[in-house]
């Protein structure tokens, strides 16, 4: 499958994409090429993008730079990498199957909703539920998608699911505090929103 048909498939098909898929039995580093960087790579240049022409109507007015975009594309791989080794590792405690390729795979078919909430979340009003809809929307495809790709027992599925969610989030804080991934100076403030002037006096007293 090409990245778009994936993702189109993912999106409004996810059930039938993710089947067709696993019987493809394609290994991480195909995955990687044909879906999940591109869908990195792209969906957060245009998230940076919209997030620049709608920062006047932010209430904060807050945008992303070139910095914080590349941090948050590097930060977007190690993040579905450490959490399809995370999830693969734990499902086999679980009595599922250790196959990492098959979680790659997983998280990356599962991050697509997500994905795209994030390039509509800077859209005024109605962008950040937009944004928490479609987020929920990937976190309730990979708990789906989870017992097809690892073979993780039903009765042990919520308790896998939760345990691995919770690691993969002690784990990403961890290396984005090593890595300065948590935090970065590369987000820019647009002047000419009200909320963004009241953000640059209270930076301006307190370095005074």
């Amino acid at each position: 499958m090409n990245t778009l048909s994936l993702i189109k498939g993912g999106l409004i098909n996810p059930k039938e994409t993710w089947q067709s898929y696993l019987e493809g039995n394609y290994s991480w580093k195909d995955t990687a090429i044909s879906l999940t960087l591109p869908l990195i790579v792209v969906s957060t240049i245009l998230m940076a993008l919209f997030n620049w022409l709608f920062a006047s109507y932010s209430m904060f007015g807050v945008y992303m730079g070139v910095g914080a975009t590349i941090k948050q594309i590097i930060a977007s791989l190690i993040s579905i990498s450490v959490a399809s080794f995370i999830f693969a590792i734990l499902a086999k405690v679980f009595g599922g199957n250790n196959d990492f390729n098959r979680a790659f795979n997983a998280l990356s078919l599962t991050a697509i909703p997500g994905s795209i909430g994030g390039i509509l979340g800077s859209l005024p009003m109605v962008g950040v539920f937009i944004a928490l809809i479609f987020g929920i929307l990937s976190i309730v495809y990979l708990y789906k998608i989870i017992p097809l790709y690892l073979e993780v027992p039903q009765s042990k599925r919520v308790l896998h699911f939760i345990v691995s969610v919770v690691v993969t989030i002690v784990v990403m804080f961890i290396i984005g505090s090593a890595l300065n991934l948590n935090r970065s100076n590369d987000y820019k403030i647009n002047t000419n929103n009200v909320g963004a002037n009241t953000i640059t006096d209270m930076i301006n007293k307190a370095q005074k």
